[in-house]
């Protein structure tokens, strides 16, 4: 009798830890599972937007300082008007980009990086191609081109700056957050390994 209950003892002790080791092993399955879609959300919804976002500002300011610079090139033609209006168009799409961007969350150093651009982003703008786009209009030649060769190239060259200062720190987040991930993987793998052994462990004192 009492060997029958020692035996039943054991069984009922191995099967409930290997019970046991199932509800923690898919316990982690589910948490590497959620860990892993959070990153990739993380990225695609946030880290991809906002680098696709800033992107196509900066493009659509690079167009804009071409058409103007087109414009320039004949300052004297009859369509230099039409000519600005089409650079001003860009400056538009490229607050909206802008602002796609601005509405997706940031952490605190990414706030600072991205105050700092908007300010030299509206500086470049508004003190720099606006301007010489208003001149062009006004056949204000010589200021037109005095802003350009001296006035633009300095606003520009900072917004340049900020905008790789944003982008270098959403690649580098982007790097972290995968590091992150790839640690937490290998910690579960490892954990995973070490439950199946425990398991096998157990099956065999059990079996002799």
């Amino acid at each position: 009798m009492s060997s029958n209950i020692t035996i039943k003892l054991r069984l009922i002790v191995t099967m409930t830890v290997l019970g046991l080791l199932i509800a923690i092993l898919g316990g982690l399955s589910i948490t590497a599972l959620k860990s892993a879609n959070n990153t990739l959300n993380e990225v695609y919804s946030n880290q991809l937007v906002s680098t696709q976002a800033i992107g196509e500002s900066q493009i659509f300011l690079g167009r804009s300082r071409f058409t103007m610079d087109r414009a320039m090139v004949h300052p004297d033609a009859a369509d230099v008007k039409e000519i600005v209006t089409r650079a001003e168009q860009f400056i538009e799409s490229s607050n909206k980009s802008w602002k796609v961007y601005l509405a997706l969350s940031q952490s605190p150093e990414e706030k600072i990086l991205s105050d700092d651009m908007d300010k030299k982003r509206n500086d470049y703008i508004n003190n720099g191609v606006l301007v010489m786009g208003k001149a062009l209009s006004e056949g204000k030649i010589e200021q037109a081109d005095s802003l350009m060769m001296k006035g633009l190239t300095p606003l520009y060259r900072a917004l340049d700056a900020a905008a790789e200062k944003l982008t270098q720190f959403q690649a580098t987040s982007a790097a972290s957050m995968y590091a992150a991930s790839q640690a937490k993987y290998d910690t579960q793998v490892g954990m995973a390994i070490g439950g199946l052994v425990i398991g096998l462990l157990l099956i065999v004192i059990s079996s002799i």
